[in-house]
């Protein structure tokens, strides 16, 4: 098993993974501002982690939004996010999040 470090690097593009490999999706977030990554992926990943992490000590401070992803199956998946408001029913993302990942 491989883990496979995503970043904002690799918006748009296409990894490779095996199945059993771990994909780890890394993006700034600064939850205090309502702003929060909502991911949606194919049926070949499954979702196994979702963790904030941070090293600045003010309050309200930014972040990384660290998700966690097993591919379980042959295939083409897709992620997808989006940075957005849950409130803000209807309105595009702040930002966007796509990578494609061969499953081999």
């Amino acid at each position: 098993m491989n883990e496979i470090i995503l970043t904002e690097a690799q918006n748009g593009r296409r990894v490779s993974a095996a199945i059993g490999d771990m994909l780890i999706l890394r993006l700034p977030e600064n939850p205090t501002t309502g702003y929060r990554w909502t991911v949606q992926t194919t049926n070949n990943l499954a979702q196994v982690g979702d963790d904030f992490f941070t090293t600045a000590v003010a309050a309200g401070a930014g972040g990384e939004r660290c998700l966690r992803f097993a591919a379980q199956s042959r295939g083409v998946a897709h992620i997808e996010a989006g940075l957005q408001r849950s409130w803000e029913v209807g309105k595009a993302p702040h930002s966007v999040f796509n990578a494609i990942v061969d499953i081999r």
